[in-house]
C-alpha cells in the first residue's frame, strides 16, 4: 500500500491545476502521477461543464467521477453520465430576466446536461468560446428546456462588482447560491450546490470518508470545498479572504502549486 492509499485528492482547474497561460504545468503533472503511483485517487473540482473540461484529459484523466458545473454535478466520464445533480428551480429564469433587463453589459450562458447555451453574446462570451474551443449552441432561455444546472453572467471584472451587488440586493437573492467563480464571471446555483456539498455527495458515491480527501482551489467558489474536506488548500494566487480562511496556503498555480500539496501531504501523512 502506498502513502495516499485511501486518499482523494481534488483539484480546482482555474487558477489552480492549470497556469495563466490555461496549461497544465509539468510539475503538477509528475506530482499527479506520484500521488496516484502511491495508491491516491485524482479529480477534478471545476465550474467548467464536462464538455469544457474534456480538453485536459490528454494529460490528466480523473480516476473516478468528477464535480463539474461549480458543484451543480457529479460526472462520470467512463459512462458519459451524471451521477448527481443539483438544479435551479424552475423559476429560475426571474433571474436571467432580471440581469437581462438590469445589467445589459453581462453576456448569459446557461449550463444544462453536458452543454452550455449562450443566451446573450458580449465580448466576454466570444472570448470564453474561443479560449474553450467551445461548441457555439445558440439557445433563447425563455425556451430553453429545464432543468438548468447554472447561469453564468459574463462582464468586465469592475462590472462584477456592480451585477454581485443588484442581485445580492434582489427580492429573489434568499433563493439561490451566487458565487464569484473568475474575475469575469458570476454565477447563480441552487442553494444546495456547492463544490463542498458535491465533494460530500461524491464520498458518498465512493464510499470514502471525507476526512481523507484533499482540496485545492484558488476562488470564493472553492472555498466550501476547502472547508468541507479533511485537508484544505488554497494556492498564493488566490483572493485574499479566500487563503484567510484556508488551512493551507501553497505557491501559485504558475509554480506547480499541486507539487506542494502532494509535498505537504506526504510530510503530514508520514507523521500520521
Amino acid at each position: 500500500m502506498g502513502i495516499f492509499s485511501g486518499y482523494l485528492l481534488c483539484c480546482d482547474i482555474d487558477g489552480t491545476l492549470i497556469d495563466d497561460e490555461r496549461k497544465i504545468p509539468k510539475e503538477n503533472i509528475l506530482a499527479i502521477e506520484y500521488f496516484k503511483k502511491e495508491g491516491g485517487i485524482f479529480t477534478i473540482a471545476s465550474g467548467r461543464s464536462p464538455v469544457s473540461i474534456s480538453r485536459f484529459f490528454k494529460d490528466l484523466t480523473p480516476d473516478c467521477a468528477m464535480i463539474v458545473n461549480n458543484g451543480a454535478g457529479i460526472y462520470d466520464v467512463e459512462k458519459s453520465k451524471f451521477l448527481w445533480n443539483e438544479y435551479l428551480p424552475d423559476d429560475s429564469i426571474e433571474v436571467i430576466e432580471f440581469v437581462d433587463k438590469n445589467c445589459p453589459y453581462s453576456g448569459i450562458e446557461i449550463y444544462k446536461d453536458e452543454n452550455i447555451y449562450f443566451c446573450k453574446y458580449n465580448d466576454y462570451i466570444h472570448k470564453h468560446i474561443k479560449n474553450e474551443s467551445l461548441p457555439v449552441l445558440d439557445a433563447d432561455y425563455r425556451t430553453l428546456p429545464k432543468p438548468w444546472s447554472k447561469a453564468l453572467f459574463a462582464q468586465k471584472p469592475d462590472e462584477v462588482l456592480k451585477i454581485k451587488k443588484a442581485l445580492l440586493n434582489s427580492g429573489f437573492a434568499h433563493k439561490y447560491s451566487f458565487v464569484q467563480s473568475s474575475s469575469e464571471y458570476f454565477e447563480v446555483l441552487s442553494l444546495k450546490a456547492s463544490k463542498g456539498n458535491a465533494l460530500k455527495a461524491l464520498c458518498n458515491v465512493l464510499g470514502m470518508d471525507i476526512k481523507k480527501t484533499i482540496a485545492v482551489g484558488d476562488n470564493e467558489n472553492d472555498l466550501s470545498m476547502i472547508m468541507m474536506s479533511g485537508y484544505g488548500f488554497t494556492v498564493e494566487n488566490a483572493h485574499e479572504e479566500v487563503k484567510r480562511q484556508s488551512p493551507y496556503v501553497v505557491g501559485s498555480n504558475n509554480s506547480g502549486c499541486i507539487r506542494d500539496v502532494v509535498e505537504k501531504m506526504r510530510e503530514i501523512l508520514t507523521k500520521i
